[in-house]
């Protein structure tokens, strides 16, 4: 067992935690703006955004989202994505929910068989 990472485990959580203390960061939208978060809302941006956006920009992909029907004719989940963010980032609309896109990403086919 390993007394130094037990050691650091210990500080960051007498200290009230480094990840929960705000930070500013600049919003991954064309505006830049300062964003200030706790580590606990980075992470929630990073899940729900893919990024870090302000006020505005989350305005904005919200009203910019998409939903279509996954491209597995078997799967009866729906694709979810935001224009705004796509046209940020530069990538294509997924084509796959995040569920078939997993095992679209391993290279197996639909029908049970490697692609």
């Amino acid at each position: 067992h390993d007394d130094s990472c037990r050691i650091i485990i210990e500080d960051f959580e007498s200290d009230g935690g480094a990840f929960a203390r705000p930070s500013n960061l600049l919003c991954d939208g064309p505006c830049a703006n300062m964003v200030c978060m706790s580590g606990n809302d980075y992470l929630s941006s990073m899940q729900t955004h893919g990024g870090v956006y302000c006020t505005a920009c989350q305005e904005e992909i919200e009203h910019t989202l998409c939903r279509k029907p996954c491209a597995n004719t078997t799967c009866k989940h729906r694709v979810v994505y935001s224009v705004f963010v796509l046209n940020i980032t530069g990538q294509d609309a997924p084509m796959f929910c995040q569920e078939c896109a997993q095992f679209a990403d391993q290279g197996w086919s639909f029908c049970g068989t490697p692609a």
